[in-house]
C-alpha cells in the first residue's frame, strides 16, 4: 500500500494542524457563488426556473441517504447539543469502537454557517428570482471515522 504522502503528491493542500486527527470538510465548490446555484438547479436539476423551491427534495434525499447509511451500518446517528465538544463525544464513541476501521460515529448539529436565500422578483410574464447570502442554521453532518491505515 503507498503511503499517504505518494498518495496526495499535487492532488491536493494539506495542513495538518494535529498529529492525531485530518478535519476534511466537504462541500461543492460550483455552490458557492449565486450564479453556480442557479446553474446547478437549471443544469443538474432539470428545471428551467431556479425557483428555491427545487431544493429542498435534494437535501431531504441526502439526510435520507446518511440515515440510511447510519443504520446499514448499525449506527445511531447522534445529535451534538448547542456548544457540546464534540471530540469528546467521538472519543467515548471511539473507546467503545470494537473495529479496526471504520466509521465511529456519526453527529448532527444545526449550526450558523453562510448560505442562500432567495426573493421572486417576476419581470413582467416571467418568474424571476434573486439569491443573496445570509447567515442560515443547516445542518451539519460530522463522520467520525477510523481508518488502520491512515
Amino acid at each position: 500500500m503507498l503511503p499517504v504522502k505518494d498518495v496526495l503528491t499535487n492532488k491536493i493542500a494539506l495542513d495538518i494542524e494535529c498529529v492525531d486527527r485530518v478535519y476534511l470538510n466537504g462541500y461543492v465548490k460550483g455552490l458557492q457563488m449565486a450564479g453556480g446555484l442557479i446553474n446547478f438547479i437549471r443544469e443538474q436539476l432539470g428545471f428551467p426556473i431556479p425557483s428555491p423551491m427545487l431544493l429542498a427534495p435534494v437535501s431531504e434525499a441526502f439526510r435520507a441517504a446518511v440515515e440510511k447509511f447510519a443504520e446499514e451500518q448499525g449506527l445511531t446517528i447522534v445529535n451534538f447539543a448547542r456548544k457540546e465538544e464534540k471530540d469528546e463525544t467521538a472519543r467515548a464513541h471511539l473507546a467503545k469502537f470494537e473495529k479496526r476501521s471504520g466509521v465511529v460515529l456519526i453527529g448532527k448539529a444545526q449550526e450558523k454557517t453562510s448560505g442562500y436565500t432567495a426573493r421572486r422578483k417576476d419581470h413582467g410574464t416571467k418568474v424571476w428570482f434573486d439569491y443573496s447570502r445570509r447567515d442560515v442554521f443547516v445542518t451539519h453532518y460530522y463522520f467520525y471515522i477510523l481508518d488502520e491505515n491512515f
